[in-house]
């Protein structure tokens, strides 16, 4: 799978197809309740605009209070608020000329600690303390991560939340022809996430305990060419493409803890900023060959070309703070990497 898939599929993968737009009006919902006040709602429309144009829009809706409950305050942790929508557009073009176009976007909000324990060691767990199920004892209130992280701890002194916002487009492009079907993919996505996180789950003071602020962008384009094809009356198969991918990362990440005690403010441990890029070509071809029925052969490669680089800036909002792309190459980091690799792929099968 990896000559077909490329990086990261060597040992499987997973391919979902989402349903495409019906020639005919449906609509489907379903809606759930349960423990810790969880609502959950879906709905599928199918709407033929023409013959040759059909539609299908999607939403879903998630809520939940949490399953952990903090000791110090009341509060419950652990809860999810989710919601998203998809619409898809199918133009049959021509009898031989398909594009499915898609958009989506997604909201996801929450929290994801972990729960509180006692010094005693655990026989069960086999572990030096004993956890306690359902509780914890954090003395960060939670609130809403929408927004820079580091401010929103800093001026509402709260935090144990989550935040991941995203985006995507998609176009696939299908020919049809005589002697082979052609595709072209095209896929965008962008996936903002916030977090803020307190680490001392056992009722440590709240600005001596240990935080994390994290705030990431990620950035991917997508675009692929394949060809796919039989010859020796359907005997040998064989598929061949192009692919090409760029994505976009930036991070800045704060912890603060401090060591005094009776401390009254956040203490600045480091704030960390960097940014990556990574660029990767590939091109491919593989075939099966059927020599009797239910014994095939195949054949294939993948020669990949990747190039990633990394950089650091210093903090912007505490001088004085973080490092830079000069500290890390003068520490012996090194900040580009180009990496050349042939994945090739020889099988030999039966079907019983």
């Amino acid at each position: 799978q990896g000559t077909l898939f490329g990086r990261n599929t060597t040992g499987g993968a997973v391919s979902v197809i989402m349903a495409k737009p019906r020639d005919e009006f449906h609509v489907k919902g379903e809606a759930t309740i349960g423990s810790f006040d969880r609502k959950t709602a879906k709905v599928i429309v199918d709407i033929p605009l023409s013959e040759r144009v059909l539609s299908k829009f999607a939403a879903f809706y998630v809520e939940d209070e949490g399953y952990l409950k903090n000791t110090a305050n009341g509060e419950r942790l652990n809860g999810e608020r989710n919601y998203g929508f998809r619409g898809d557009l199918r133009f049959l073009a021509t009898d031989k000329l398909t594009i499915d176009v898609a958009g989506e976007y997604t909201n996801n909000t929450g929290t994801y600690l972990g729960m509180s324990s006692i010094a005693t060691p655990s026989s069960t767990f086999k572990t030096t303390t004993t956890p306690v199920f359902g509780k914890t004892n954090l003395t960060l209130p939670k609130t809403k991560c929408d927004g820079d992280p580091v401010n929103i701890l800093l001026t509402q002194k709260a935090g144990l939340c989550s935040l991941s916002e995203g985006i995507a487009t998609t176009v696939n492009a299908t020919y049809a022809a005589e002697t082979g079907t052609l595709m072209a993919i095209f896929g965008y996505r962008k996936l903002d996430q916030q977090f803020i996180n307190q680490y001392n789950t056992n009722g440590t003071a709240l600005y001596n305990s240990y935080i994390l602020t994290d705030a990431t962008v990620n950035k991917q384009f997508s675009g692929e060419l394949k060809w796919s094809s039989s010859l020796l009356e359907d005997r040998l198969k064989y598929v061949a493409g192009v692919f090409y991918l760029q994505e976009k990362n930036k991070d800045a990440m704060a912890d603060f803890q401090s060591t005094v005690a009776g401390a009254s403010a956040f203490n600045l441990l480091q704030d960390r900023h960097f940014h990556q890029k990574v660029e990767t070509a590939a091109i491919y071809l593989q075939a099966d060959y059927e020599a009797v029925p239910g014994l095939i052969a195949t054949l294939g490669g993948r020669y990949t070309y990747e190039t990633k680089k990394l950089g650091f800036e210093t903090s912007d909002r505490f001088p004085g703070f973080g490092f830079d792309s000069a500290a890390a190459i003068a520490a012996g980091i090194p900040l580009k990497l180009t990496q050349k690799r042939f994945t090739p792929r020889v099988a030999l099968s039966y079907k019983v």
